[in-house]
């Protein structure tokens, strides 16, 4: 027999079945996560969740029997903790909207492989604080090609596509390959990213600044900045933020070129603020400014 949307799945494609620790079945397809509870393939124990979402995976907390970790095409990875869902993405700091395979390991961090950014890990305590709404914003370490990791691209159709050996090693799947990973054995850079702010332009002319200084007629602002550490340069981000305008940090990757510019301030007191955190997650919150 195969079921399909005519039976009660939110659509024909599955990319998962999963059975939990109570024996009920999570099938995740390209409309949504149906749970089937209790019983035969009959509508009447099917329950459906997140529904016109690309769903991928999904995998039952290994401590509490009532939280399951949801990845999704698009929307980043979900939890689901008894009734409630919520979801997290990369604009909150994880790697990618695109959540492959989500697995923990011993150590009590959660691991997901991505879609262009490789694997991620974070510690699972860091997840539930953001859930929980006690952080704004999760710290993800990646690895990609620099860390051995031949292909970034962790993209599949469907089935499980990370496991975990019984010696506790992780195995995820790549585009060139697969990925091993000891938890135990992950090197860490501990040493915060210096920044430094190169220089101010003052309508296209470079100037010294100094606190309380003031300028009049400014048509606009540029700040140059950079960071000295060239480790995993590929994955540090930089937070900015112009207190006097912004009421939250902005976080964006290396480039070339980093400078952001201001247009249009109007009279007020203003002070930029530059910081960064490497591929390990390591902040230098002190920064610049």
């Amino acid at each position: 027999r195969c079921y399909t949307a005519k039976d009660g799945l939110p659509h024909d494609f599955v990319y998962q079945v999963y059975e939990d620790r109570n024996q009920d079945i999570w099938i995740c397809t390209l409309a949504g996560l149906t749970h089937l509870k209790g019983g035969g393939f009959q509508r009447n124990h099917l329950f459906q969740y997140l529904n016109n979402i690309s769903i991928l995976n999904i995998v039952q907390d290994r401590i509490d029997p009532n939280t399951f970790w949801i990845g999704s095409d698009g929307l980043g990875l979900y939890r689901k903790k008894g009734g409630l869902l919520t979801n997290v993405m990369k604009k909150n700091g994880l790697g990618s909207d695109s959540i492959y395979q989500t697995i923990e390991d011993n150590r009590g961090n959660v691991w997901f492989s991505t879609f262009t950014n490789g694997v991620n890990k974070i510690k699972k305590y860091e997840l539930n604080d953001f859930f929980e709404g006690n952080s704004d914003r999760i710290n993800v370490i990646s690895f990609g090609p620099s860390d051995g990791i031949r292909n970034p691209n962790c993209y599949y159709q469907s089935g499980t596509s990370a496991v975990q050996t019984k010696g506790g090693e992780l195995v995820f799947t790549t585009h060139l390959g697969l990925a091993r990973v000891d938890p135990n054995d992950v090197t860490i850079n501990k040493t915060p990213p210096p920044v430094l702010i190169r220089s101010v332009l003052v309508d296209g002319r470079q100037v010294e600044i100094k606190d309380g200084q003031v300028f009049r007629g400014i048509e606009n602002l540029i700040f140059e900045y950079e960071v000295l550490s060239y480790i995993a340069r590929d994955r540090i981000q930089f937070g900015i933020r112009l207190d006097g305008l912004d009421n939250k940090w902005t976080f964006l990757p290396v480039r070339e070129k980093n400078r952001v510019r201001y247009d249009g301030l109007t009279a007020g007191t203003y002070r930029f603020r530059v910081k960064a955190v490497n591929s390990s997650g390591i902040w230098n919150h002190r920064g610049r400014s």
